[in-house]
Parts: C-alpha cells; structure tokens; sequence
C-alpha cells in the first residue's frame, strides 16, 4: 500500500498558486495505520468569530483586526492528473468559496490567533496569527459546512479525480 500511495504522491500533483503560500506538505496515512479522520470546518465556519457557539470557542478570521477581508486566500488551484491541467480556483477572494460534494477546493485557517477581547500571551494566542493551514480537500457534505481531506477514502467522488491512477 506504501509504494501504491507514493505512487500516488508522485504521479497527482496539485500545484498551488495562492500568495502567500508556496509549499504544501501534507501527511498520508497508510491503510495499515488508525483510521483517518475526515473533514473539518469549511471556510464559512472560520469566518464566524470566537463569540459564535458554532466555533467552539477557537478564534477565526472574524477575530482578526480587519475581519475575514484582511485574511490570506487561494487566489489559484490547479489539479495536474497526467498532464491535464484543471484550474479549480480562479480569481480567489476572502469570500468563502461555494464548493458542492466532491470538488476539490482549499481552505485556509489562523492557528493561535486571539479571539475577541482575550488577551495575546504567548503559548495561548496571538494578537495576529503566526501560523496558518492550508488544506487541500473536496466538498465533505451537501450544506458545504466541512471539507473532506482523506482521498484515500472520500465521502463523495472527487473532481477531477485524484486517486492511485491519476
């Protein structure tokens, strides 16, 4: 399963243009491993701010100074499956993009930025963020709150497919 998944990684390469963002290392679970837990907030639900019970507490752009129209963004994802190029963002925004059950999309998170009215210490949080995430993942469910990330075992087919073929 090891040589199908490197396999895999080097025959599917998703190339990324996004700004800030230029490397994409992203860990693969092998089958022999613990299940792979898919899915995780969309990009809607970090838009919420850290007052929102939908958040669970964790801080999101909303915290940011300057809302969700000062955070990063994909402005361009493209799949490259055996030489075919398919552009699945263009022209990226703050806006959080609609994505339907499969598609392939990316989703950028802060990591350790403060909510509103907490108090930055370090160890705790940052008054601005000083890591993100970037997931590349499909559409998890039919309300686009959550994007899948295990292509090993996706919920719905992914497009364009991304597989052991491609």
């Amino acid at each position: 399963m090891l040589t199908r998944l490197r396999r895999l990684a080097a025959s599917s390469a998703a190339v990324l243009v996004a700004g800030l963002f230029g490397w994409l290392g992203p860990s693969i679970a092998h089958a022999d491993e613990v299940a792979v837990q898919d899915g995780m907030p969309s990009q809607y639900f970090s838009d919420l701010p850290s007052t929102d019970p939908r958040v669970g507490g964790r801080a999101g752009w909303a915290d940011l100074p300057g809302g969700v129209a000062a955070r990063p963004y994909v402005r361009s994802l493209t799949i490259i499956n055996n030489g075919v190029a398919t552009p699945v963002i263009t022209d990226g925004t703050t806006a959080a993009p609609t994505v339907a059950p499969g598609d392939v999309t990316a989703v950028v998170s802060a990591i350790n930025l403060c909510g509103l009215g907490q108090t930055p210490a370090q160890g705790v949080c940052y008054a601005t963020p000083n890591r993100f995430a970037l997931t590349v993942g499909y559409g998890g469910d039919s309300e686009g709150n959550t994007v899948g990330y295990n292509f090993a075992n996706p919920k719905f087919p992914v497009t364009p497919p991304i597989d052991a073929n491609r």
